[in-house]
């Protein structure tokens, strides 16, 4: 079972550990490379993936890790040198937080033993992984190779900076899944929890209102789809928020970084596309304790924006700490008001 709160961890990986991985890796690989690999061509080379494991778990200069969540393997992560050989992370645990935070700690890792600058490969085709790694703070060389395996399918080179004085955590910074929250340093960062009600229809009511934008909409921003009309919150989906300031409307162009939806705690992340007025992050997130209150917090990770906005961020903070104070009481009325 997942435990709301817990943080992942690296523990070094057994050639006992292989068998546990195949069965996170084999499915990641199935659901998330299909346009790479079509199944009914080339399926999973099961095999020789796992033999691949072993002759990397006995190799000098290969560092092969599993990644635990309450002493659970969920994922797995390898290093050689400076290069971020294999990094997954079990499907259930998409759009959890659990990636990034797993990522961060390999980098860190690499950080720590000199490396100042990391590199990849990720497949062409591969979309959900190539916008994985460009929100981490990864890009893309130019330089392409490929796959040993059939049918040796592109690849793209992937680098990025990790001296010293650059920060190794990127987006998914406000980490949803996680109970008690550690902002990065280096950048101005905002918690605040209210509550907001209590029993059942308290908490039917405020996830269905978090999960459809209801925060920004009841703090009177207009939430538009960039493509469709489904209001509900999806990863990687990009929205335009229009904030109201006087008789002015201001784009505020965004994209859902995670989202969680579990039966104690739900909410999402998202961060600022180019245009916003601000860099960073926001995460809306209610959760219930075990006597039933239902508890409504808001985290925000907040950078000047760019172009013309940067001279206008003093003016930005106190229109944010505004909309803040109204973020706070968006859902203290559902009971009231029927949603």
């Amino acid at each position: 079972m997942f435990e709301i709160g817990a943080s992942p961890s690296l523990r070094e990986m057994t050639a006992a550990d292989v068998p546990a991985v195949l069965a996170i890796q084999e499915p990641g690989a199935v659901l998330g490379l299909s346009d790479v690999f079509p199944q009914d061509l080339h399926p999973f080379p099961r095999d020789a993936v796992g033999q691949r494991w072993l002759e990397e778990i006995a190799t000098p200069g290969i560092d092969c890790d599993v990644v635990l969540l309450n002493g659970v393997i969920v994922g797995f992560a390898a290093v050689r040198g400076d290069e971020l050989l294999h990094f997954g992370i079990a499907v259930e645990h998409w759009g959890t937080g659990t990636a990034q935070a797993a990522h961060d700690a390999v980098l860190e890792r690499m950080q720590t033993r000199g490396v100042q600058r990391a590199w990849l490969t990720v497949f062409a085709n591969n979309e959900r992984g190539r916008r994985f790694y460009e929100r981490q703070g990864w890009r893309a060389t130019g330089d392409r190779t490929h796959s040993s395996f059939p049918p040796y399918p592109e690849l793209l080179r992937y680098e990025r900076a990790l001296d010293r004085g650059t920060r190794v955590r990127a987006v998914g910074s406000t980490r949803i899944a996680e109970v008690n929250w550690s902002a990065p340093s280096g950048i101005r960062s905002h918690e605040q929890t209210v509550p907001v009600g209590h029993g059942a229809e308290a908490w039917r009511l405020a996830t269905a209102e978090v999960l459809h934008w209801g925060v920004k909409t009841r703090s009177g921003f207009i939430v538009r789809p960039d493509a469709g009309t489904d209001l509900r919150v999806a990863e990687d989906r990009d929205y335009t928020l229009v904030a109201r300031v006087g008789p002015l409307g201001i784009r505020e162009p965004v994209r859902v970084l995670a989202v969680l939806d579990l039966p104690d705690r739900c909410g999402f992340a998202y961060g600022t596309r180019p245009g916003h007025p601000v860099a960073g992050e926001e995460a809306f997130i209610v959760h219930r304790d075990v006597d039933g209150r239902v508890w409504f917090t808001q985290r925000s990770l907040t950078q000047p924006g760019l172009g013309p906005w940067r001279l206008a961020f003093p003016a930005v903070l106190v229109a944010q700490r505004w909309y803040r104070r109204r973020y706070a009481r968006a859902l203290t009325g559902i009971l009231t008001d029927g949603g």
